[in-house]
């Protein structure tokens, strides 16, 4: 019995590992990345703007400008970046410098942590 929920135990570090690991190059990756000022942001629901399977309950509509051409993308929605856009502070979001149309939000690891440490603390709690 105690193999088994070692070797669950390890599996489970593994993919929160891997899954960390994963967005630290992400992250790295990002660094390089042009951060643009947001001009407007609106909240989307309708299904008609993106195929079915990308579809949730709610998302952004982002402007921004890159080299004087205006852009435009959908991200998922984050109350933060709503919240500050709304109220007039200045947002950024991070474009690729060689596909302008990609675009990526600021990462905060502090919900990613606490998921990790969710699932590896009772899987130390089995072990005793």
């Amino acid at each position: 019995m105690p193999i088994e929920l070692t070797i669950l135990l390890l599996t489970i570090f593994v993919i929160g590992a891997a899954t960390l690991v994963q967005q630290m190059i992400y992250v790295t990756k990002k660094q390089i990345w042009r951060a643009c000022l947001v001009s407007s942001v609106a909240v989307t629901k309708w299904q008609n703007l993106m195929p079915f399977y990308q579809f949730k309950d709610k998302q952004l509509l982002v402007e921004y400008a890159v080299d004087g051409i205006t852009h435009s993308c959908i991200i998922p929605f984050n109350r933060r970046f709503y919240n500050k856009a709304t109220q007039g502070q200045s947002v950024y979001v991070f474009v690729d410098p060689n596909r302008p149309e990609v675009v990526a939000q600021k990462v905060s690891y502090r919900q990613l942590f606490f998921a990790f440490v969710a699932v590896l603390l009772p899987g130390f709690g089995l072990l005793y």
